[in-house]
């Protein structure tokens, strides 16, 4: 929830202290929603020049997308650090970037 301060409307329909608005209003953005959520089944993919793999796992966190969070593969139970794709699937991200 996000609380809304209103101001008193003045004689043109606009808010007191605030410059008048022509045209349309930007619109309203809304928070980012997590698309995973912790214990949720995932497919995490890696695709590199030599193999495109997909692989099940399991989120240990929530992510919206975009953002890193940690899954444990089914087969293995290694722990990887991978990127939100959407609702269910992930990457993996490069070593390089995970050890930063």
């Amino acid at each position: 929830m996000v609380r809304i301060e209103t101001g008193k409307a003045d004689s043109t329909g606009g808010v007191a202290g605030e410059p008048a608005r022509k045209g349309t209003q930007s619109p309203v953005v809304a928070p980012l929603r997590p698309v995973i959520h912790a214990g949720d089944a995932v497919i995490v993919e890696e695709h590199t020049s030599v193999v495109d793999a997909r692989l099940e796992a399991q989120a240990l966190g929530s992510a919206v997308v975009g953002a890193q969070f940690r899954a444990r593969l089914k087969i293995g139970g290694k722990v990887l650090r991978v990127v939100a794709l959407a609702e269910g699937r992930a990457e993996m991200t490069p070593e390089k970037e995970a050890q930063q």
